[in-house]
């Protein structure tokens, strides 16, 4: 368990050097040194899932967000939904209503694609060291849509969600500052 995590952190400094601010696209010659030519992404048209659902209602869950990576032409692409719930409003079957608030599309960022790596490996370390619980809790999931790729975690680990709000607000930074 040292040696993963000697290893993530190793990853994460040597991944974090000079940070760009231009779009993110795929280059015919990428060498697969990145997160998304690491999978296969490009030549496979695969798309990744990160999901979080949150637990401000207990055990009845709580509001939702999702993050679609994918690529469009030759650019990489996030879609950032937040779907947002009324613990009040609950119905018989204990089912709670959501509402739409956000559906942004962006480009993403070099600075972004680091996030996203960065997040996965967050994600992993957190599988690793995940405490369930019996009814309340935060999820957070990481898939592609061929589900060949799948991290699921279910938890009340504050850093989980400190780690999932600097994605997304990194996400969602200007691509041109």
């Amino acid at each position: 368990m040292r040696i993963l995590s000697f290893l993530t952190m190793l990853f994460l400094v040597c991944s974090c050097t000079t940070k760009h601010n231009k779009p993110r696209s795929f280059e015919k010659e990428d060498n697969y040194t990145t997160f998304f030519s690491n999978l296969n992404f490009y030549s496979l048209n695969d798309t990744i899932f990160i999901y979080a659902r949150f637990s401000e209602c207990r055990e009845w869950g709580g509001h939702k967000e999702i993050i679609k990576v994918y690529i469009k032409d030759t650019t990489y692409c996030a879609n950032y939904i937040k779907y947002d719930t009324d613990c009040d409003k609950m119905d018989r079957f204990g089912i709670l209503p959501l509402e739409k608030v956000t559906d942004t599309i962006v480009n993403i960022t070099e600075n972004a694609e680091s996030a996203i790596n960065k997040y996965c490996h967050q994600l992993i370390d957190a599988k690793i060291s995940e405490n369930p619980l019996g009814n309340a809790g935060n999820i957070f999931l990481l898939q592609n849509s061929k589900e060949t790729l799948k991290i699921s975690i279910y938890d009340d680990n504050k850093s989980n969600v400190k780690n999932f709000r600097e994605l997304v607000n990194t996400l969602l930074k200007k691509a041109e500052l």
